[in-house]
């Protein structure tokens, strides 16, 4: 290496931790993080680390969690902001 390197970090994106609860306990909860890169014109969703309680597992949680997630991704640009509640009945 001849030449001196240099690194740049630039923000490109967002993430929000969603929370699948029943009975004011969480039995489940997904990441989405919003970003950007050159190769896209707009924004993208990347959705991780889904998990439902091995013991609710089966009962629909899971797919409703995951549907949050994306619906989410499909109508924003940017994820919803922190501490942003919303129920959903399965």
């Amino acid at each position: 290496m001849n030449e001196p390197y240099e690194i740049m970090l630039e923000e490109l994106g967002t993430g929000v931790r969603f929370s699948l609860r029943e009975h004011g306990r969480e039995v489940g909860h997904a990441y989405l993080y919003v970003l950007k890169n050159d190769l896209h014109d707009r924004p993208f969703g990347f959705m991780e680390d889904v998990f439902v309680d091995e013991g609710e597992r089966g009962r629909g949680g899971g797919t409703l969690l995951t549907n949050a997630v994306i619906t989410e991704v499909a109508y924003t640009s940017a994820p919803a902001p922190k501490n942003n509640s919303t129920t959903v009945n399965a």
